[in-house]
């Protein structure tokens, strides 16, 4: 942003008189124009409320423009001109499209979501996920005596077969002789607990979410005990609702991720939580799902994505929850 400042680009405040707040993590939006190429904001991702605006007078300069550039992860384009539409989707490459609006194709989780080139490998969402994101290796990891690593190779290696069903955690006898008896067992256990398919959520897999999003929404959560209680309970309401709109494939695989979790011993060694779900404290949940997120195994760091955006899609899909970012929501009209 002073990059941009210093180089003379003109700034558009879009949120007259607020300020940035780092105790609340509040920064106002700006729109920045007349931008040369070479900026660091023209050239990196950006995580925060700055809009690039770079203007062109033909369809074929903003082809090229964005042709000229590294695969984008996503484009979004704006025209009711279904020629125009159809040029920019034919001549150009991204990992996904929005036409007249954003986000809506990584919100629809039968659409395969990645990248392309420098953007990303491989699509996770439904079916894509596991096939991509756990398909073929020709290592295994090094086992070592560090936290629960032998067990999570060995879960890794349970599911990893190159000529596995990515649908069902079947542990075959040899691959139980390979892995061990704690992992085969804690992995057979999870699929039979949720062999039933779609359900509702049970009495311990609500224990065990409203744990998980008290840790994660910890920072917009208030502090005040019964208020806190209440809206972790609307919120993983709005997570059983989510996971009752997902396709087949992908609430079986939420539901062998929560029968393991459920699971005193996979509860020990895998999430390093002692407690019962409903006596785990905030930082001991916490340091969990941190371990998961940091994880070297793509399997825990896809559990944790899972774990994420359940809980922060349910409490940000509530209206009541956005003047925690400052949102005022959409404009009049909008839809």
């Amino acid at each position: 942003m002073d990059e941009a400042r210093a180089s003379g680009a003109r700034i558009v405040d879009l949120a007259p008189g607020a300020v940035a707040d780092p105790l609340t993590r509040r920064l106002p939006p700006l729109a920045l124009l007349e931008l040369g190429d070479d900026l660091r904001v023209m050239q990196e991702e950006i995580f925060g409320p700055l809009l690039p605006i770079r203007t062109y007078q033909h369809l074929d300069e903003a082809i090229a423009f964005v042709n000229s550039r590294p695969r984008p992860l996503a484009l979004y384009y704006f025209d009711s001109d279904r020629g125009n539409i159809d040029r920019v989707l034919n001549e150009t490459v991204s990992g996904g499209v929005t036409i007249n609006d954003t986000i809506l194709h990584i919100a629809q989780d039968d659409l395969p979501f990645g990248g392309v080139g420098a953007s990303g490998m491989g699509c996770y969402h439904g079916f894509r996920r596991l096939p991509d994101l756990l398909g073929k290796e020709g290592g295994l990891p090094a086992i070592t005596l560090v936290g629960n690593r032998p067990l999570q190779a060995a879960l890794r290696r349970a599911v990893r077969a190159a000529d596995a069903d990515h649908h069902a955690m079947i542990v075959s006898r040899r691959r139980f002789i390979q892995t061990g008896l704690a992992g085969s067992v804690l992995l057979s256990c999870a699929g039979w607990l949720n062999a039933a398919g779609p359900r509702a959520l049970s009495a311990g897999e609500r224990e065990m979410l409203a744990a998980v999003v008290n840790a994660m929404l910890d920072g917009v959560l208030p502090k005040d005990h019964p208020e806190r209680l209440r809206l972790v309970a609307l919120t993983v309401d709005g997570v059983a609702t989510a996971v009752s709109g997902l396709s087949a494939a992908t609430q079986k695989e939420l539901g062998e991720l929560f029968g393991l979790l459920l699971m005193a011993p996979a509860r020990l060694l895998l999430a390093g939580v002692s407690k019962p779900w409903r006596e785990a404290s905030v930082g001991e949940v916490s340091e969990f799902l941190e371990s998961w997120r940091a994880s070297r195994l793509r399997l825990l760091q896809s559990a944790y994505g899972a774990l994420h955006d359940l809980s922060f899609g349910a409490w940000y899909g509530r209206p009541d929850s956005w003047p925690a970012i400052a949102y005022p929501g959409p404009p009049r009209g909008y839809f």
